[in-house]
């Protein structure tokens, strides 16, 4: 697929996680789910969760391609004891097994 045809379909917003996985799907990028929130994660993929719902950009997710391509990102690496997805509230605890938060 040439860089034209894939700025061809880089022309609106993605709105939901399967609106994003069928556009990386179409430009040869990993499309499962879980591959993708790992990008977020560890690569700085272009998407965010707003309202509950995952947001995103073609043309932004093309020019984060070529980085990535290109070696101009990093992916970060967890070691096995770092929780990747859990903020903790500051001054707040958190009850494990529920994930509430008390003051």
């Amino acid at each position: 697929m040439t860089d034209a045809a894939i700025m061809e379909k880089a022309k609106a917003a993605l709105s939901g996680m399967t609106a994003i996985r069928e556009f990386c799907r179409s430009i040869n990028l990993a499309s499962s789910e879980a591959s993708v929130i790992n990008m977020i994660v560890s690569c700085g993929f272009p998407a965010k969760k707003i309202g509950g719902i995952w947001e995103s950009d073609k043309e932004m997710i093309v020019e984060w391609r070529k980085k990535y391509i290109n070696g101009e990102i990093a992916e970060k690496v967890f070691k096995p004891e770092e929780k990747i997805c859990t903020p903790l509230l500051a001054g707040k605890k958190q009850n494990k097994k529920t994930r509430r938060v008390y003051k």
